[in-house]
């Protein structure tokens, strides 16, 4: 079984050579049971930590604040299911015309084929979450064992 993480982007429509993007990019790419991105400081402070728990799990937890304004593109072709829970303040983010906000204490469950997300950071705003991601057998595998 592959990765869920194999199939997933990140992009900055203004900077393609954005250090932010390339940095989760290469964390998405490398198949280590733990990895960690600590920002580069001019641009944010914090850091992205992924756990890969299994090939068809993994657990995505930031914790950044940004010095500047940031949009960042993500999309994934590979199907999957998510589970977000924001920790300190709220993300917004974008797919397509619909906007969503996921607040400080909510969750939120996705399904990874819903196209390309803009997510936006305000300058200041600390961020920090959890993001658990599994393929669609595995949640299917454990909802027959229930």
């Amino acid at each position: 079984m592959k990765s869920v993480a194999s199939a997933y982007v990140l992009a900055n429509k203004s900077n393609l050579r954005c250090p932010i993007c390339n940095g989760v990019n290469e964390l998405y790419g490398i198949s280590l049971f733990q990895q960690e991105f600590a920002l580069p400081s001019f641009l944010w402070q914090g850091a992205y930590r992924r756990v890969q728990v299994k090939p068809s799990m993994e657990i995505f937890m930031p914790d950044v604040e940004f010095y500047k304004a940031m949009r960042l593109c993500g999309s994934r072709g590979a199907p999957l299911y998510g589970f977000a829970f924001s920790f300190e303040n709220s993300l917004v983010w974008r797919r397509g015309k619909v906007e969503e906000e996921l607040n400080c204490g909510e969750s939120y469950l996705f399904c990874g084929y819903q196209g390309e997300g803009v997510y936006c950071y305000q300058p200041g705003q600390r961020y920090q979450g959890i993001r658990i991601e599994v393929e669609p057998a595995l949640l299917v595998g454990l909802l027959k064992l229930a």
